[in-house]
């Protein structure tokens, strides 16, 4: 993800906490999408249509779940899906208002196995420009925009200038930050 991606206003990503992530594979789990703000509301009772699609981009043989569609009622404001998550792959729950068709956002969950689902997984990118070269805002905008994004780690990557990812760390060095700032280039 660049940093003109890291900018984009998705609002699942921005608007909502999907809990858990990352489920188990081959195992059914609920999932919790809650709104984080009061400027979207699921409500109670209403109806919400879902359309399910597993990504099989796995070398595993195709999972045994299949694409659909399904109506989930909001309860408490939030939503819950219950869904079997075959094999690890990707999991897409594609949500719209079933009243309206509007769209509320795509939902992405991970299935994973055993060997890989007791690890901790991390965020981050250690591909980003700043404007020191072809990218937008300061290394400072750049990775106050990773913290936003929830990233664990990230490094500011300028063509040929190193100094922007130690400008990056330096404006953060007085500060209890809760990412890893790397040092890097692009070369």
């Amino acid at each position: 993800m660049g940093d003109k991606e890291l900018e984009k206003n998705k609002k699942e990503l921005n608007f909502f906490e999907v809990t858990p992530k990352i489920v188990e594979a081959d195992k059914k789990s609920t999932i919790e999408i809650k709104p984080l703000y009061d400027n979207f509301n699921f409500g109670n009772n209403k109806e919400f249509k879902v359309i399910y699609k597993p990504i099989h981009n796995t070398s595993e043989p195709a999972a045994e779940a299949q694409a659909g569609e399904f109506t989930v009622t909001s309860n408490n404001g939030k939503l819950f899906l219950n869904q079997y998550f075959a094999g690890e792959q990707e999991h897409i729950f594609i949500i719209s208002e079933k009243e309206n068709d509007e769209n509320i956002g795509d939902f992405h969950i991970y299935s994973l196995k055993d060997d890989l689902y007791c690890r901790k997984p991390l965020k981050g990118d250690l591909h980003l420009h700043t404007s020191r070269s072809d990218g937008e805002g300061s290394p400072g905008y750049i990775a106050a925009l990773g913290r936003k994004r929830g990233f664990d780690f990230m490094a500011v990557t300028d063509h040929r200038r190193y100094t922007p990812s130690v400008e990056a760390q330096n404006i953060f060095e007085d500060a209890a930050i809760d990412i890893n700032l790397v040092n890097g280039e692009e070369v």
